[in-house]
This record gives structure tokens, C-alpha cells and sequence, in this order.
């Protein structure tokens, strides 16, 4: 009995030591991948990566890094598969770094495939999970917005295609439009806050599309405070000066 308890703890001292080897091991290529991709060497950072996974199969940092750098090569596949992990690890808690950037670039590989309804709703579920995490994330905003105008004009192409237009389907159609005017509306907040001038161009843009929309919509009042914004960021943009003489005429009309 003495024999097996001695031989259950050698195994035990055994088995630390060879998990405290792996993991400097990999740490080592971990170390080495950043230096490779620090000197813009991306694809001897992902053999390195590749190598801390193959000696650590859960180093959820190697799988984050390895994700982001596929994705700036646009290898969307490789990069999904890559965060998901990264994402099952953080349930598992083997992972606790920022995950908001995984959301939000998540959310960008499900909207390059647009074209499916249900990729759409995928890309805003990401971008929403992004924002929970991070409420500062400030492009987060502009790209759920996007997300659910793209979304809500499919629902509305769909009911023009049908013989008997659905109320439940042009109610959840407008829904998503009115969620796109309020991530807009958080996302010029937002960017006018930080004085970043590199939101500057995103925030006229933005001015644009949610007045489209509160256009589009018939929603004059409720454009008309966005219309007088964005003519004082951009006093000559057309587009701005049409749609604010039309909905004062339109508010003057209806008085």
C-alpha cells in the first residue's frame, strides 16, 4: 500500500513537471510568434502559433493571436474557427482577456457573407455580445448599425416580394431600422465625445444613413434635429439639404 502511494504522488510530480514544461514551451513560441509578427513576418508567427498550440492544445492567447492575424489576411474560415475557440475557452474560463475585439471581428466575418438572412442576424448578435462587453467600443456602434439597416432592407425587399405583406414581418423590419437610427445616434455621441478625428469622415456617413432612414420612414420631426447637426459638419452635402427642405415642408404641411 505504501509502494502504490509513493507511485501515485512520483506520477502526480511527474505530471505537473511535464505540464509546467509544455507551457513554458509554448509560452517560448508564443513569445517568439509576437517578435515574427512585431517585424511583419506573419507567416513565421503562425508556424510559431501553430507550435504553442501543438505543444499546449487550450493556450487560448496562441488561438486569439493566430485569429486576429488570419483575419487581417481576410481568411475568414481559418479566423472563425480560431474565435470560437477562443470564445469556448472563456466559458470554460480558460480564458480571460478582452473578448471584445473577437465579438466585433466575429461580426465582421458573419456580415462579409451578407447574402444570407440568417448571417446577418449572426453579425449583430456578435456586435451586440462586443458592446455588453465593452460599451465604449465606439465602431461597434456604427457596425451594428449597418448590420440592421442591411437586415431591415432585405425584410422589406422579402414583403415586397409577397403577395400578402405580413404585419409581423414589416413590424420586425422597422424595428431593425430604429435600432440602426439609435446605434447611429450612439455612435456620433460617442465619436463627438472622444474627439478622435479619425471618426470624422464614419460620422458623416453616419448622418447620412440615419437621416435616409428617418426619410425613408416619414419620421421628419425626428429627422429634422440630425438634418441641422450634420448641415453644420457638412453645410454644402446635397444630400443634407434635401432631406431637410423636405421634411420642413412636410412639418409645415401638416400642421
Amino acid at each position: 500500500m505504501k509502494k502504490i502511494y509513493i507511485l501515485i504522488i512520483l506520477l502526480s510530480l511527474i505530471s505537473v513537471s511535464y505540464s509546467e514544461t509544455s507551457t513554458s514551451i509554448a509560452q517560448k513560441y508564443y513569445i517568439e510568434a509576437q517578435r515574427y509578427y512585431s517585424e511583419g513576418s506573419s507567416e513565421q508567427a503562425i508556424q510559431k502559433l501553430y507550435k504553442a498550440i501543438q505543444t499546449r492544445a487550450d493556450y487560448a492567447e496562441a488561438y486569439k493571436m493566430l485569429g486576429d492575424i488570419y483575419f487581417e489576411l481576410h481568411n475568414f474560415i481559418q479566423a472563425k474557427y480560431l474565435y470560437m475557440q477562443v470564445d469556448t475557452f472563456s466559458t470554460n474560463l480558460q480564458y480571460t482577456g478582452d473578448l471584445s475585439s473577437v465579438y466585433y471581428n466575429l461580426s465582421e466575418i458573419w456580415f462579409a457573407d451578407r447574402s444570407v438572412k440568417t448571417n446577418l442576424e449572426m453579425a449583430i448578435f456578435y456586435c451586440n455580445k462586443c458592446i455588453a462587453i465593452n460599451s465604449n467600443f465606439i465602431l461597434a456602434y456604427y457596425r451594428i448599425a449597418g448590420y440592421e439597416k442591411t437586415l431591415a432592407e432585405k425584410q422589406f425587399n422579402e414583403i415586397q416580394s409577397l403577395k400578402n405583406n405580413s404585419d409581423i414581418m414589416i413590424m420586425a423590419a422597422d424595428k431593425n431600422y430604429l435600432r440602426a437610427v439609435s446605434d447611429y445616434d450612439t455612435f456620433i455621441t460617442l465619436s463627438i465625445i472622444s474627439g478622435n478625428p479619425q471618426y470624422k469622415n464614419s460620422i458623416n456617413i453616419a448622418y447620412d444613413k440615419l437621416t435616409f432612414i428617418l426619410d425613408k420612414q416619414k419620421l421628419y420631426s425626428r429627422a429634422l434635429p440630425y438634418l441641422r447637426s450634420w448641415k453644420e459638419i457638412n453645410p454644402y452635402n446635397t444630400k443634407c439639404q434635401e432631406r431637410l427642405s423636405r421634411a420642413k415642408k412636410e412639418l409645415t404641411k401638416n400642421r
